[in-house]
């Protein structure tokens, strides 16, 4: 599913596809160091020396400032992990450059110690309602320690990082776009349940005003290393 397949002499490239990376459905499972991965770089994919390669075979033309570095390929993967069994854990989850959100996690009792993901580099249709990590509102109690969600856009904005459910504690949360821009990132983390209520990035000029009772409980701000939440009741 990752799309990184070599290219056959006659045949050329065979995309491959999956809607889910790993589907977890039993309890009381472990995960341990996976790496989750749909290749931001393939032979199914254009010339990432020629810009104008792309052939066709995208939905737009490639994207600079990363020549090359075009639509996800026509290897389609949705999800990297979907969680539906309780107690699971997992240590040291990297999901990376799926087309919708990269994690969904619907069990209960769920704990992350140590998460990475990179959202696709230029896909119009990822939007905010698509994130790094999602956690339904019915999955708690949930724990999530040393989360951090990059990217490298050339097109999405205003991107959130994180939804998750009043209730949920995560600790040391960081997302940040790698190219130094400012506006991938307008939330670092948001509630999956009703009402909504987000947590800016303390760098984004298009932030939103806070209200006056904020039902996230912010520790600390810094938006460069660390950030600790406590999803916590209104």
């Amino acid at each position: 599913a990752s799309g990184a397949f070599p290219t056959l002499p006659m045949a050329g490239c065979r995309p491959k596809r999956a809607d889910e990376m790993l589907r977890i459905a039993s309890h009381e499972i472990t995960i341990d160091h996976s790496w989750l991965w749909h290749a931001d770089h393939d032979q199914c994919s254009c010339d990432r020396s020629d810009p104008t390669s792309c052939g066709g075979r995208e939905t737009s033309p490639c994207s600079l400032p990363y020549p090359g570095t075009c639509v996800s390929d026509a290897a389609v993967s949705t999800h990297g992990l979907v969680v539906m069994g309780d107690d699971v854990t997992a240590y040291g989850l990297q999901v990376e450059h799926h087309k919708q959100t990269l994690v969904v996690w619907s069990g209960r009792r769920g704990r992350v110690y140590m998460f990475q993901a990179e959202l696709p580099y230029t896909e119009p249709g990822f939007s905010g309602s698509q994130v790094g990590y999602y956690v339904a509102p019915h999955a708690l109690p949930h724990t999530a320690v040393g989360i951090g969600v990059y990217a490298i856009f050339t097109a999405t904005a205003n991107q959130v990082a994180m939804l998750a459910p009043r209730g949920a504690s995560i600790e040391h949360l960081l997302a940040m776009q790698i190219d130094g821009r400012s506006d991938a990132f307008r939330h670092l983390v948001c509630t999956s349940d009703l009402p909504p209520a987000c947590f800016c990035t303390s760098h984004s000029a298009v932030c939103p005003p806070q209200p006056s009772v904020q039902p996230l409980r912010l520790r600390r701000v810094d938006w460069r290393s660390n950030l600790t939440v406590t999803v916590g009741g209104s």
